[in-house]
C-alpha cells in the first residue's frame, strides 16, 4: 500500500460514529441510505494526488474501501488512476460502470454478498487480471467486464444463473471460465472474441444467446439441446450452426441456418462455401473475420442481413445468391479489400451504410428494382469512379455518396424526387445534371465538392437550401429556373470562381427570387431566357 487508511472495526449491527466516519471516508464523496453508506465518487482530495492520468503521466494508487459501506454507486470509480481496489464484506452492490475504464486496475475482489455485478461494472479494466466471483453471485450484467484484455482467469462459482449480454466479450486472454452447472441463460455474445478460451457449454442452459461463445479457440457442450459435430456447435437436429470455432476447419454440414454470429471474431477461416442447404443467415454471422478472402452464398438465400461481413479486412469476392432480394445495415461496412460486387437482378432493397469505408470498391451496377439508396450506404468509397443507378430510382438519402471523391460522373435519372441533405457532398463530380421532378435542393447537398464546375439544376425547383453548394471552390456556372422561389442563407458561400448565371426568365423575375446565398451578386453575370444544355 502507498499509505495507511483508517478502517471502521465495527460490526454490521454497530453504529458508527460521525467521526469516524469523516476519518475513515476522507477519500470518498459518500451519503447515508436507508440501507446503509453508499460511496459515488472520489473526494476532490484524493483525486488531486491522481493528477496527470489523461496526460497518461498518472501515479495510480491503491483504494481501500471502509468497512461500513454497503453499496458502490454507479460510475464512482469511472475511468480512475487506480491500481487495485480492496472492497470489504459490508459491500452487497456494485452500481452500472462503477470501476469502468480504469485501465490501471489490476487486481479487485468480489466480496461473498454480492448478488449482482453491475452493467459494465468492470468493463475496459484492461489490465484486470484476475476475478474470482463468490457463490452469492446470481447475476453478472451486461458489459460486466467487456474488454478486460489482460484477464487470464474468471473463477465461477455454483449458484450463478445467468451471465449477461456482452460480459466477457473481447477478454482476449482469457483461459480460463469453467460455467457451472447452475447456470441456465447466457447473452449474446457473452464470451465472443475470447481467442483463446476453450469454451464449454453445461446442460443447465436454456438460453443461449446469438454468438455467446463467437471467436473462442474451440466449444464443447454436455447440453442435450446442442450437438457439436467436428468441433462445430448446431442445435440439436442440426439444422442451425450456432458457433464455428477458431480451431475448427471442418466443412459445414448440410443444415438451413447460420445463427447470428455464427463466425464472427473467427481468426482462422479463410474460405467459405455455404452448402445449398442454407437458406437464412444471421445478423453479424461472418462479422469481423479478419482472414475471410472469398465466400460463395448459394441456394435460396433471400437476404445478406445487418453487418454480416462488416470489417471482414480481406474479404475480395463474395458470390452472392440469384434469389438476393435485400442488402442490410451495415452489411459490407469496412471491407476495406472489396474491389468489385456483382448484385444480381433480383435485389430491391439497399439497407444504410450497407457500403460503408469500403475504400477500394471501384464500380458497382445497381439493379433495376432498386428505388432507394439508404443513409450513408456508398459514404467512404473513395476508390468509388463508376456506379449504374436504376431508371426507376426514387430516393436518394443523407449522406449516401458523401466522400466518394474518386466519383466524378453521375447520371442521376430523371425518376429521383428526393436528394437528402449532404448526398454527394466531398465528390469529385464535375457536371451535375439535377433530375426533372426535383423540387428541393437540400443543405450541403454538394458541400465542398472541389471539383464541381457546372449545375444544371431542374425546370421544376423551387428550394435551395443553406449551403448547398458550400465550398465549391471551382464551380463557375449554374443553371437557375424561373419557379425558384428562394436562395437560402450561405448556399453558394465561398464559392470563390462563381462567374455566370443562366436563368430562364427575365430580369424581373430574376431580382424577385430572395437571395442570401453567401454571394455578391452584383459582380455575377446573369443571362436571361437561357436554353437549357442536354444530358
Amino acid at each position: 500500500m502507498d499509505r495507511e487508511y483508517e478502517q471502521i472495526e465495527h460490526s454490521k449491527d454497530e453504529d458508527v460514529s460521525e467521526e469516524e466516519l469523516k476519518v475513515a471516508m476522507s477519500d470518498f464523496v459518500w451519503h447515508k441510505t436507508p440501507e446503509g453508506i453508499e460511496i459515488t465518487a472520489l473526494s476532490e482530495r484524493f483525486v488531486a494526488t491522481l493528477s496527470g492520468y489523461y496526460k497518461h503521466t498518472a501515479s495510480p494508487k491503491p483504494i481501500r474501501i471502509p468497512y461500513g459501506v454497503t453499496s458502490i454507486g454507479s460510475g464512482t470509480f469511472k475511468n480512475s488512476a487506480i491500481k487495485s481496489v480492496e472492497i470489504p464484506d459490508s459491500v452487497v452492490t456494485i452500481g452500472e460502470e462503477a470501476f469502468w475504464g480504469c485501465v490501471f486496475l489490476s487486481s479487485a475482489n468480489i466480496p461473498r454478498g454480492i448478488e449482482r455485478i453491475g452493467r459494465g461494472a468492470f468493463g475496459q479494466c484492461c489490465h484486470l487480471e484476475r476475478i474470482e466471483l463468490p457463490d452469492t453471485v446470481r447475476t453478472i450484467g451486461e458489459d460486466a467486464f467487456y474488454l478486460c484484455g489482460d484477464l487470464t482467469e474468471v473463477i465461477l462459482s455454483e449458484g450463478l444463473a445467468e451471465i449477461g449480454r456482452n460480459a466477457f466479450m473481447a477478454c482476449y486472454n482469457l483461459q480460463r471460465a469453467d460455467i457451472p452447472s447452475t447456470v441456465t441463460e447466457i447473452g449474446e455474445r457473452a464470451f465472443a472474441n475470447c481467442r483463446k478460451l476453450n469454451a464449454s457449454l453445461p446442460k443447465s442452459v436454456k438460453s443461449l444467446g446469438g454468438g455467446a461463445f463467437s471467436g473462442c479457440a474451440s466449444i464443447r457442450s454436455d447440453n442435450p439441446d446442442f450437438t457439436v459435430n467436428n468441433g462445430v456447435l448446431y442445435t440439436k437436429d442440426g439444422q442451425t450452426l450456432i458457433c464455428y470455432p477458431s480451431s475448427s476447419s471442418a466443412p459445414i454440414g448440410s443444415c438451413k441456418a447460420i445463427a447470428p454470429y455464427a463466425f464472427s471474431h473467427n481468426q482462422s477461416v479463410e474460405k467459405i462455401r455455404l452448402p445449398e442447404s442454407v437458406s437464412n443467415i444471421g445478423e453479424g454471422a461472418f462479422e469481423e473475420c479478419k482472414h475471410l478472402a472469398e465466400i460463395t452464398i448459394a441456394g435460396a438465400v433471400g437476404a445478406i442481413p445487418e453487418r454480416c461481413f462488416a470489417e471482414c479486412d480481406k474479404l475480395t469476392s463474395v458470390a452472392l445468391p440469384s434469389r438476393l432480394h435485400t442488402i442490410g445495415e451495415r452489411a459490407f461496412a469496412l471491407c476495406k479489400s472489396l474491389t468489385v460486387l456483382n448484385i444480381p437482378a433480383t435485389l430491391n432493397r439497399l439497407m444504410k451504410e450497407a457500403f460503408f469505408g469500403c475504400d477500394k470498391l471501384a464500380s458497382i451496377d445497381l439493379p433495376e428494382n432498386v428505388v432507394a439508396i439508404n443513409a450513408s450506404c456508398f459514404e467512404g468509397c473513395s476508390s468509388l469512379a463508376r456506379i449504374t443507378l436504376p431508371k426507376r430510382l426514387t430516393f436518394v438519402y443523407q449522406r449516401a455518396f458523401a466522400g466518394c471523391s474518386s466519383l466524378s460522373e453521375l447520371d442521376i435519372p430523371d425518376s429521383v424526387t428526393l436528394i437528402a441533405k449532404e448526398a454527394f457532398c466531398k465528390t469529385a463530380l464535375r457536371r451535375v445534371f439535377l433530375p426533372a421532378g426535383l423540387t428541393t435542393l437540400r443543405s450541403r447537398v454538394f458541400s465542398e465538392c472541389d471539383k464541381l464546375e457546372s449545375v444544371i439544376l431542374p425546370r421544376k425547383l423551387e428550394t435551395i437550401e443553406d449551403e448547398a453548394f458550400f465550398k465549391c471552390r471551382n464551380m463557375t456556372e449554374v443553371y437557375f429556373p424561373s419557379t425558384l422561389r428562394s436562395i437560402s442563407s450561405r448556399c453558394y458561400a465561398m464559392c470563390d470562381k462563381w462567374k455566370v448565371v443562366h436563368f430562364d426568365g427575365k430580369p424581373k423575375h430574376w431580382d424577385k427570387i430572395p437571395k442570401d446565398g453567401g454571394l455578391r451578386y452584383s459582380s455575377i453575370e446573369v443571362r436571361y431566357k437561357a436554353k437549357w444544355p442536354k444530358k
